[in-house]
């Protein structure tokens, strides 16, 4: 019984471990790294399709994101060992900070 105690409280420490929460500076950093030298693609969709085929190297999400959404990534980023931030700004924002008109709730980068 002990162990099993042990194993569930191991898994959430390592889904915990790739989660990391970021605010609009330390975006802006990691986002000015990624337009020189790697692909963005927006949306959830475009995310499941590239999660499996593509070696995708963190995946950004705002803070208003839809909970059975964030769920089903947070479940693939465990999976495939993905680092996941969450920004701490609405979609708006998000959009705002990648200088476009429209909301953007989840970001996927990848080489």
């Amino acid at each position: 019984m002990l162990q099993k105690k042990d194993r569930k409280v191991s898994n959430c420490y390592t889904i915990k471990k790739n989660i990391d929460f970021v605010t609009k500076d330390d975006l802006i950093s990691v986002l000015f790294d990624a337009k020189k030298s790697i692909k963005m693609k927006y949306g959830f969709q475009n995310l499941i399709k590239r999660i499996f085929t593509d070696r995708i190297k963190y995946i950004i999400i705002s803070n208003n994101c839809e909970v059975t959404m964030r769920s089903i990534i947070i479940y693939y980023a465990f999976i495939k060992d993905i680092k996941l931030l969450i920004y701490e700004g609405n979609s708006l924002e998000l959009g705002d900070v990648l200088s476009k008109l429209w909301p953007i709730s989840i970001i996927s980068v990848y080489p």
